[in-house]
């Protein structure tokens, strides 16, 4: 593959005593996106300290490790089994609340020893908190409880000293301030305190009692201790730009003695992504963590150093929530992963010509993709040939346009993350270029799946021009459902028949609830607006009459939405005609709802289309390979379990979602049409439905779905066709010159026209 691509050099060494799942190409020495020089590899002898316990919080100062554990686990699980054994007694269950939790203090030598005990502390489960862990840097170990167990919380600061806790004071005037909260609490060595709020600084005397305050115009998005043990506070600062939300991140210390905050350090890295930092060492002041990395920073020059490359790590750094570097040989992270409990790990440094012998497939993220993230690391760990390699874009100010630049560049990764499109922008525009590999080919021949093993509209959906570029786990239906006695039984509608429909409803009759022009416009765009783009032929239809329809119908409604804001349900607007559709996602539970609300003659019409019925699916997280992938065959190997029926089983539940797998599918209408308990063939538990509901404001018993709820059910779902419609660009335009009509401004043929023209120009320049 251009750019991206790398065949990864010479075997792990036989006598490494820790594991590693990363890799890289010995060739390239410089770039950040050389991941070899940044791989690190779990310790696999250094111990669990917290013994199985969930690990609340660690420190380091010095070669000291400072840490706490509790035994919450073990109470949830006795809350559970309470629950399930009494079948909801409140007072067993209010017996539970009481039991205690017990926090468990320690310190340990780094370089080895046993852990000692430094104290205990016992709270009472429930409404009872206990926060705010924080080590001196002498060693003194501070904690608050939070009790809320009465008509006003108190909270109550700790320390750790003679193997007892003792009360400092009342905390919560420092905890609750009445103009920010509070971001950061540190401890001085003269038993001061310091207090770090999103909008001041405080200090406050060993009694708790305020000394000082700073106030602060930028705002505090975060503080930590340097590798001097000086408080650092992170602003960021708004550009001055009115058209950019690019923010600036800013590095102060805090000086005590003067109460000021010293020279202001700009990080060259985005907001976004610099979301954590914490204690230096060495040369650097601070560690930066990013969502895939950890950077070394110091003050003299401002300078970053990238450490640590997470995904060339295999480390899923959305489980980690704390990480402190000893030296640059190893760190340590608290981290939480796979349903364990959370523990602290350590890593450490592995050279570049150490690193395993395989091929790297690269993968593109714009966003969270916390899923996609934990998928990489699993893939990775079972793996002796491939490699998922992570390019994180989020570390970029604007993700979407620095990918989007990269891939007209020709720098492509060899799977692309799909979420209504890739990089912003609509698949089709992608497939239209020849950059898209169909995938078909690669269900067909995989020895565990064929298209037979899905639900045949789904994957229709998601072609484009009879070909499937795209592949998804789950998607959801949308719809408008309104009365069938008077829109007809039928699903789909011309616009013109659906203007037509709402021009006779009563004067302030809204097609949905809380509805502006904008937000009309937006939703009816998302069911209908593939109707008007071609991006093969690179042709527009927005000065068509079916378009000015639809502008029409929403020009009718008030500017701001609040003006139809209503405390009545949806059940209520609709029998007032105050709303004559539900715009949904539809479900067993809300065809139901919807048989009811209107009488048993629920019409799940759609959008106006020109032809169809106006029904469309939006898909979650899907992956795309690219033409350019120099090994297809390994991208598919990963790509394939997002549809495997493993992976599409554990979202099943999820009342919102349809599996696009007909196996999985079937998993689902079996248990929520169970008449007695079960276990799947995963094990899950599948109960009966029972109780009460309440959707749309209609009351209904909850119990297993009729024959005919799921038939509805199946058949609205093999009468889908479409795909939502979003172009960030586009969708612009059209709401951009849309409120000059909606304004008076000019003549919807003037509208139509300009929207006509600009569209039709960014499509043929994004052909």
């Amino acid at each position: 593959m251009k750019g991206l691509k790398k065949k990864l050099s010479l075997v792990l060494a036989s006598c490494m005593v820790f594991s590693l799942a990363g890799c890289g190409d010995k060739k390239k020495k410089s770039s950040d996106d050389d991941f070899v020089n940044y791989v690190y590899a779990k310790d696999d002898s250094f111990t669990d300290v917290s013994n199985g316990k969930k690990l609340v919080w660690y420190d380091m100062v010095g070669d000291n490790l400072y840490y706490c554990v509790d035994n919450e686990n073990d109470y949830q699980e006795l809350q559970e089994a309470a629950m399930d054994a009494t079948e909801g007694d409140a007072s067993i269950n209010d017996a539970v609340e009481e039991t205690k939790v017990k926090y468990e203090f320690y310190k340990a030598d780094l370089n080895g020893g046993n852990s000692e005990s430094l104290g205990e502390f016992e709270t009472k489960s429930g409404m009872h908190f206990v926060s705010t862990f924080l080590t001196s840097p002498n060693g003194t170990v501070y904690f608050y409880d939070q009790d809320n167990d009465g008509d006003e919380s108190k909270n109550t600061l700790y320390k750790i000293e003679n193997g007892k806790c003792t009360e400092v004071g009342d905390f919560t005037h420092v905890c609750q301030s009445e103009t920010s909260y509070l971001s950061g609490f540190f401890a001085m060595d003269d038993g001061t305190f310091v207090a770090v709020y999103g909008d001041n600084i405080k200090r406050f005397d060993e009694d708790l009692k305020q000394i000082s305050e700073l106030p602060q115009e930028n705002y505090i998005d975060g503080s930590a201790l340097d590798k001097d043990n000086n408080i650092v506070v992170k602003t960021l600062k708004e550009s001055t730009d009115p058209d950019s939300t690019d923010t600036t991140v800013l590095l102060s210390v805090y000086d005590i003695g003067k109460n000021s905050l010293g020279t202001a350090h700009e990080v060259d890295i985005s907001g976004y992504s610099a979301y954590q930092f914490t204690k230096g060492f060495g040369d650097y002041d601070i560690i930066i963590r990013t969502a895939g990395s950890l950077y070394g920073y110091k003050y003299s020059d401002g300078s970053r150093e990238k450490l640590v490359d997470f995904y060339g790590s295999n480390i899923y750094g959305d489980g980690a929530s704390r990480s402190m570097f000893k030296d640059k040989d190893a760190f340590y992270f608290q981290y939480e992963v796979d349903d364990e409990p959370q523990k602290l790990v350590k890593y450490k440094k592995v050279d570049p010509k150490d690193v395993e012998d395989r091929v790297v497939l690269t993968l593109a993220i714009t966003g969270e993709c916390s899923n996609v993230k934990k998928m990489v690391r699993k893939f990775n760990e079972s793996q002796s040939k491939y490699t998922v390699q992570i390019i994180d874009y989020t570390e970029e100010n604007n993700p979407n346009s620095k990918l989007g630049a990269d891939i007209s560049a020709g720098k492509v990764p060899d799977i692309y993350i799909v979420e209504s499109g890739i990089a912003n922008q609509p698949i089709q525009q992608y497939v239209s270029k020849g950059m898209l590999e169909d995938l078909e080919p690669y269900i067909e021949k995989d020895p565990d799946m064929s298209m037979s093993d899905f639900i045949p509209s789904v994957m229709d959906s998601l072609r484009v021009d009879g070909k499937l570029y795209s592949i998804t786990s789950h998607v959801s239906l949308n719809t408008l459902i309104g009365d069938g006695a008077e829109v007809g039984d039928d699903s789909g509608w011309t616009a013109k028949q659906f203007r037509e429909y709402i021009e006779s409803q009563p004067e302030g009759a809204m097609i949905f609830e809380g509805t502006s022009k904008d937000s009309v416009l937006y939703n009816i765009m998302l069911g209908c607006g593939n109707q008007f783009v071609d991006w093969e032929k690179g042709e527009c239809y927005f000065d068509s009459e079916d378009f000015k329809n639809i502008l029409q119908i929403c020009g009718e409604f008030p500017v701001d939405e609040d003006l139809y804001s209503t405390d009545n349900s949806t059940a209520d607007n609709i029998k007032s005609k105050k709303a004559l559709f539900i715009s949904t996602i539809v479900c067993p539970e809300e065809i139901e709802a919807a048989n009811k609300l209107f009488k048993g003659k629920a019409s799940f019409k759609g959008f106006p289309v020109k032809e169809g019925r106006g029904s469309y699916f939006t898909t979650t997280t899907g992956f795309a390979m690219s033409a350019k992938c120099e090994d297809k065959d390994g991208a598919w190997e990963f790509m394939r379990t997002l549809i495997s029926k493993e992976y599409v089983a554990d979202e099943y539940m999820n009342t919102g979602l349809i599996p696009v797998r007909e196996d999985v599918f079937q998993m689902k209408m079996d248990s929520v049409t169970a008449t007695k308990e079960y276990k799947d063939e995963f094990g899950n538990v599948i109960k009966p439905r029972e109780g009460e509901e309440n959707l749309f404001g209609v009351e209904m018993e909850s119990k297993p779905f009729s024959e005919d709820i799921i038939k509805r059910y199946r058949e609205l779902i093999d009468n889908t066709s479409m795909l939502n419609y979003y172009n960030e660009a586009v969708s612009n335009i059209i709401a951009e010159e849309a409120a000059a009509y909606f304004n008076g401004d000019k003549s919807i043929d003037d509208v139509c026209k300009i929207i006509q023209d600009r569209a039709t120009t960014f499509i043929n320049e994004n052909k």
